[in-house]
């Protein structure tokens, strides 16, 4: 059983989790104010509707364009669609920023794997560094016996 004022969710039924609206809250109110529990249920049921509105359209300009995958640029069209001309340059600003460091951690991963790759040339050769590692860790052990 939900609580009272507590937005409903069906099966099929997405909302933003109350964890990311309490940080949203905490960024943007003074450190002394803070929102009753029925703000915040307000401000989830508010924030899903946006994204579902914004969604649908941008999903409609990419069944248009007669794609399979919704783009960013679907999206900022269907801001500017909607109204919400005000947000497009943050968004897309975000958006770089995002993609910048998605870049750079992509960058990082290839970086490790290929490191790990350079150490060895097969399998062999690792096992024979293993055996040596095994045999000096023994014979510092029997020293200190």
């Amino acid at each position: 059983m939900s609580e009272p004022n507590t937005p409903e969710r069906g099966d099929d039924d997405v909302g933003l989790p109350r964890s990311a609206i309490d940080r949203v809250l905490q960024e943007v109110l003074p450190p002394n104010m803070c929102c009753t529990k029925d703000t915040k249920n307000l401000l989830i049921e508010c924030s899903t509707e946006f994204i579902s509105i914004v969604s649908a359209q941008a999903n409609e300009l990419c069944e248009r364009d007669s794609r399979k995958t919704v783009t960013p640029e679907h999206i900022l069209q269907a801001l500017g669609d909607l109204g919400f001309e005000s947000y497009i340059q943050e968004v897309t600003e975000k958006y770089a920023l995002v993609r910048e460091e998605h870049t750079k951690r992509q960058l990082r991963a290839k970086e490790k794997t290929e490191t790990k790759k350079g150490l060895f040339d097969n399998g062999d050769e690792m096992l024979e560094v293993q055996k040596k590692l095994f045999e000096e860790a023994k014979r510092t052990t029997e020293k200190q016996e």
